[in-house]
């Protein structure tokens, strides 16, 4: 498991792939500090995501219609995509600590 500190080591293609895992990063301490370990049925895990990916979805679309109503510029725009997408990114690392807290059974 990978401290946020043990990021720098690891290798990765320059800052701006960094740049944004430490974003997920970020963004899953502030989970945790809202709503502490989510531990959730798989289905609610699906639902959550789902959530998670319409908000990217929606941000997508509206990139070019409210730039050509000027409500936005198109900057703003991938700014918000980025952070539903750091958002979505960060709520599918979450299920993967749940998967990873899950006992084996061999079964």
């Amino acid at each position: 498991m990978f401290e946020r500190d043990q990021i720098a080591l690891v290798a990765v293609n320059g800052r701006k792939q960094r740049a944004a895992v430490l974003a997920i990063l970020d963004e899953r301490a502030r989970q945790d500090r809202r709503w502490g370990q989510q531990d959730h049925d798989p289905v609610y895990w699906a639902g959550i995501l789902m959530e998670e990916l319409g908000e990217v979805a929606r941000e997508a679309i509206e990139i070019v219609p409210f730039a050509e109503r000027e409500q936005r510029t198109r900057d703003e725009s991938l700014a918000r995509l980025r952070k539903e997408t750091v958002q979505l990114a960060a709520v599918a690392v979450a299920l993967i600590e749940w998967i990873d807290r899950q006992p084996v059974t061999n079964t």
